[in-house]
Order: C-alpha cells, then structure tokens, then sequence
C-alpha cells in the first residue's frame, strides 16, 4: 500500500527550530574569528567546507595563502617565513576554538523530556541575509524523519482504523451523557469516568446495566431540586 500520513509533529518541529539560538553565539564567534584569519568573507561554501572536513581544510589554506603573501612579498629568509607563520597560530588557533565550540553546542534534555535535537551539521549560512539559518531542504528533512507519523503496511492501517473508531465511538458515548444531564466530575477525564462509572471489565468488557439508569435518571433529579430551591436547572 502507499504510506499514509497520519500524524506531523508540529510542536517537535518548533523545538528542533529553535534550538538554532542556542547555536548563534558561538557560531557569530566562529565567522568572526574566521575572518579575522583575512582568507575572505565567511560564506556558506565555508560553512560546508566547515561540515565536511572541520578546520583541516581551513588550516591547510590559511598556511596556504600566508606562504602565498610571504612569496610574493619576496621574503626568502626560512628563519623570518618561520616566526612570521608562528606569529600568526594565535589567530588560527581562536578561530579553531571557535569551530570546536560551535560543534559541542547542544540543546538541555530533561529526563522527562527526551527529543531530538538540532545539530551543527544542520546548520547553513545564508549568504545574501547575513545569518545562519536552517536552509529549506534540512527544514524538510527534519519533518520527514523526526516529525512525520506514516502507515506502512495494512496491519498498521487496520489498527489506526479500529483506534480512530474506538475514539469516535467514546466521543459519541460522552456526547450522549452530557445530552441526557449527566455531569461529569472532572473536565479532561471523561473517558476514565466513563471506564469507571459505566463499565465492568471483569471478566470482559461489558456495559453496568444500573449505570444507564443512574445516568438517565440525573436530569429528573436535578429539575426535582431546582423546583424545591425554587431556581432554575442551571443555577444548581
């Protein structure tokens, strides 16, 4: 059978978002100290080349483009190439820091709260907004693994279906309680009075015959003490 959606998990979805401004700092420390390395502006090239490789292939370029400038400065003297390179690993070393805090940023999780949560590898810079963002396709890929509910197979359909018709039939049984004046004790838990009031579950599910009669007969026994107080239905 074709998969059928039954289920996106918009609030998980919201969450995963989120968790993008736990990111921000360490990650407006990380162009910021990339830059400061003068190999051009930060970009998302970078920031995949960043996803990719880390920072070996930036390493390997920086020492890269500061051979390129000693060049063609003309300076051929190994001793002053050397400390010039060694005066600049202060700079690629903050930028290196910078990278492997972004990499460990990690959203809290509670233990009573497990979910899935955003990581650096999810992360892109927009180049034409200036910021980093989570791009349309990741957004998409986070929904279809993380947050979208399929049936599969016909046992899953059949199970899906017999649930959905229990929930209508307990709607359908709640409704026709409140039509006939009963007054449920505690609002959110009408199905476990439902179980408990109407149902005897030993030794199968069956109906308490004296139950419907009690339910039925709450209307008549409030319009008898409304008529006594000498007040309307509603105001008891």
């Amino acid at each position: 059978m074709k998969k059928i959606l039954i289920h996106t998990d918009g609030k998980l979805f919201g969450e995963v978002q989120r968790d993008l401004n736990l990111f921000i700092p360490s990650l407006e420390k990380m162009k910021k100290t990339y830059e400061a390395l003068e190999m051009g502006s930060f970009t998302n090239e970078v920031m995949t080349d960043l996803k990719k490789h880390g920072e070996n292939s930036i390493e390997t370029k920086f020492y890269q483009n500061i051979t390129s400038q000693l060049d063609r400065a003309g300076i051929k003297l190994k001793l002053v190439r050397q400390n010039m390179i060694n005066g600049s690993q202060t700079t690629l070393n903050e930028f290196k820091n910078a990278l492997e805090e972004a990499r460990n940023v990690e959203a809290p999780q509670y233990v009573t709260n497990q979910r899935p949560v955003l990581h650096f590898q999810q992360i892109s810079y927009n180049d034409d907004n200036k910021v980093f963002e989570i791009d349309e396709e990741t957004k998409e890929n986070i929904l279809e693994t993380l947050c979208r509910v399929y049936l599969t197979n016909e046992t899953e359909k059949n199970i899906y279906d017999s649930l959905q018709n229990f929930v209508k039939a307990q709607q359908e049984v709640r409704s026709t309680l409140i039509n006939a004046g009963y007054v449920f004790q505690r609002k959110g838990y009408e199905i476990d009075e439902i179980k408990n009031t109407f149902l005897s579950l030993f030794p199968s599910v069956s109906v308490i015959p004296g139950a419907v009669k009690y339910a039925a007969g709450q209307r008549a026994q409030k319009e008898r003490v409304a008529k006594m107080l000498g007040k309307s239905i509603n105001e008891i």
